[in-house]
């Protein structure tokens, strides 16, 4: 597929990630992340609490490919950056495709801010065309709200995590959940934005679909992405769904609450 000379990329009003990794190198220049030509990409855009962590997990569940990280998340980048004396954002990810491929394909989970991360330094351009993107979205987007509002109070944010706070301990608060709403809402403006300007035709997996049957769905998407023979094992999945008694009742609170 034919793709720009250079591809577009959204820019984010407040961007913390890219403030703080370039701030920690000095800048974000345009230069080679001089990756080797053999290496694959698949790319999982995400909004938090719209089912990225389970669909990585089932993509990994076969043994092709690894778990897909937040790897670009500032604190991460900095933090292996130091270690290593990576000197720019190219070394580190260069390190980075080194220490997750397997069998010669890394597994990358990417918000739009990581896009505008990626896009900034040439390496989305290095990349795209042996790159295939994976956008997962939640039909029910109050219910995600409300499970990220949950997720941030508790610090729990998978089955798996140790929470800081119990339920009993939490506060309802609506407009942390209409901001919440509102910014996922632009996420995914900003990636039908980038999709759209650069020719790129993304597969996408329904979160309520892929929960209800994760063989078919997955089945669907090895096709989109050019793996059929990947196979996936759902009872392999070590994470199950957070959402309980507390969702649905703040659920019905913001309903019964005066809208804006």
């Amino acid at each position: 597929m034919i793709r720009p000379a250079r591809l577009f990329v959204p820019e984010i009003a407040f961007n913390p990630h890219l403030l703080s990794i370039a701030r920690h190198f000095g800048g974000i220049a345009v230069q080679p992340a001089e990756i080797p030509a053999a290496t694959r990409f698949i790319f999982v855009c995400f909004t938090n609490r719209c089912g990225s962590n389970y669909l990585g997990q089932l993509l990994a569940s076969g043994g092709m490919f690894r778990v897909p990280g937040e790897n670009l998340n500032a604190d991460t980048v900095i933090n292996h950056a130091k270690a290593r004396a990576h000197d720019s954002l190219q070394r580190y990810f260069r390190w980075l495709v080194n220490h997750t491929k397997r069998h010669d394909v890394v597994t990358l989970k990417l918000a739009p801010m990581h896009i505008e991360v990626l896009g900034r330094a040439g390496i989305l351009d290095e990349v795209a065309e042996r790159s295939k993107f994976i956008v997962i979205e939640r039909c029910d987007k109050l219910g995600q709200a409300i499970s990220q509002v949950i997720a941030f109070q508790t610090g729990k944010f998978m089955s798996s995590h140790q929470g800081r706070k119990s339920e009993t301990e939490l506060v309802f608060q609506r407009a942390s959940i209409d901001r919440i709403l509102a910014g996922n809402a632009d996420a995914y403006r900003q990636f039908e934005m980038f999709f759209g300007c650069n020719g790129i035709i993304p597969a996408k997996v329904i979160y309520e679909q892929l929960v209800l049957d994760p063989v078919q769905a997955m089945r669907l998407l090895a096709q989109q992405i050019g793996y059929p023979e990947m196979v996936v094992k759902p009872e392999a999945v070590r994470i199950s769904r957070q959402a309980g008694a507390l969702n649905a009742a703040w659920r019905a609170l913001y309903l019964e609450q005066d809208s804006f």
